[in-house]
C-alpha cells in the first residue's frame, strides 16, 4: 500500500497543477483559443503559441491526470490491502475525471456558457478534494487508528467534527460565489462573494479553535487546522487583490500580469482551502467513528 499512497500523493499533486493551469486559461481568457474539441485545430498537438498554449496546455495536463486516475483506480481494484470502500472510492474517482472531462469540452463547444463555465470549475476542485482524501484514505488502511478518550473528550471531539461539516458547506457555497464572480463578472455577485468571506473566515477561527482545544493530542489535526487557518487569512489578501483587479479599476482589452497573478492565485488557493476543510472534516469523522 506504501505505493499506493505515494501515487496517490502524486496524483493529487498533479491535480493541484491542473487547477493552477485551468485557472491560468481563464485569467488569460483563453478559453476559446482553440475553438474545437478533443483535438485541438484538428491535430493533437497544434503550435503552442500565444493563447493556445494556456488552453491547450491545461488539455494536455488534465489529459495526464485522466490517465492518473485510470491507473489509480486499476491499481485499487487489484490490490489486495485495498478495502471494498477504497475501491469503490476509486472508481468514484473515474467517473469524476470523465464528468469533469465532459465539462471541460462542453465549455468550448457551447463557447463558454457563464452556467457549464462555473459547473467545470466547481467540478475541478471537487475532484481535487476527492484525490487528497483518496490519498488519506490510502493512509489510513496502512494505519488505522486507534483512539480512547474520556466521555468530555469524546463530547469534544464530536462537537468539532459537526462544526467542521458546517463550515464545509459553507466553504461549498462560496466557492460557488467565487465561480460566479469569476464566470459572470457582476459586481454584486463579487460583493457577495467578499461579504460572506466573514461567515467563512469566522467558522474556521471557531473550527481552529475547537480542534486547539480537543483532548486529542493529534498532530496531523494540529496541522491541518493551522494550515487552514494560516491559509484562509492569505486568501483574503489575494481576494481584496483580485477584487480590485478585476472589478474596481477599469479593464484593459487584455488583463495586466498583476490580475493574472492574483486571479489565479487567488482561485488556486480557494481550490486548496477547500481540499483543507474536506480533509479536516474526514479527519474529524474517522475519528468519532473510531471511538464510537
Amino acid at each position: 500500500m506504501k505505493n499506493l499512497y505515494r501515487f496517490s500523493l502524486f496524483s493529487a499533486f498533479s491535480g493541484a497543477v491542473l487547477i493552477v493551469a485551468g485557472g491560468l486559461v481563464k485569467s488569460h481568457e483563453a478559453g476559446l483559443s482553440v475553438p474545437d474539441w478533443p483535438l485541438s485545430y484538428g491535430e493533437w498537438m497544434p503550435p503552442m503559441v500565444g493563447k493556445i498554449f494556456w488552453e491547450h496546455g491545461h488539455r494536455m495536463i488534465a489529459t495526464f491526470v485522466g490517465f492518473l486516475t485510470l491507473i489509480m483506480a486499476f491499481w485499487t481494484h487489484f490490490s489486495k490491502g485495498a478495502s471494498p470502500k477504497l475501491k469503490s472510492f476509486s472508481r468514484i474517482l473515474v467517473w469524476l475525471v470523465i464528468l469533469q472531462g465532459v465539462f471541460g469540452g462542453a465549455t468550448v463547444l457551447l463557447n463558454l456558457p457563464p452556467l457549464v463555465s462555473i459547473a467545470h470549475g466547481v467540478l475541478g476542485q471537487i475532484f481535487f478534494s476527492a484525490l487528497c482524501l483518496f490519498a488519506y484514505d490510502v493512509h489510513c488502511e496502512a494505519d488505522p487508528l486507534q483512539l480512547t478518550l474520556s466521555a468530555e473528550g469524546k463530547t469534544r471531539l464530536e462537537k468539532a467534527f459537526r462544526l467542521a461539516r458546517v463550515t464545509l458547506f459553507i466553504f461549498l457555497f462560496q466557492l460557488l460565489l467565487g465561480a460566479a464572480t469569476r464566470h459572470m463578472r457582476h459586481l454584486h455577485i463579487a460583493l457577495t462573494h467578499t461579504a460572506f468571506a466573514l461567515v467563512v473566515v469566522t467558522h474556521v477561527i471557531l473550527v481552529y479553535l475547537r480542534v486547539a482545544h480537543l483532548e486529542l493530542k493529534d498532530k496531523a489535526l494540529s496541522q491541518t487546522a493551522h494550515f487552514l487557518l494560516a491559509a484562509v487569512m492569505l486568501q483574503v489578501v489575494l481576494g481584496a487583490g483580485s477584487l480590485g483587479f478585476t472589478q474596481l479599476m477599469a479593464r484593459m482589452q487584455d488583463p495586466s500580469q498583476a490580475q493574472i497573478v492574483f486571479t489565479t492565485f487567488h482561485q488556486s488557493l480557494g481550490a486548496g482551502l477547500l481540499a483543507t476543510i474536506f480533509l479536516l472534516t474526514w479527519m474529524l469523522a474517522k475519528r468519532v467513528k473510531a471511538i464510537r
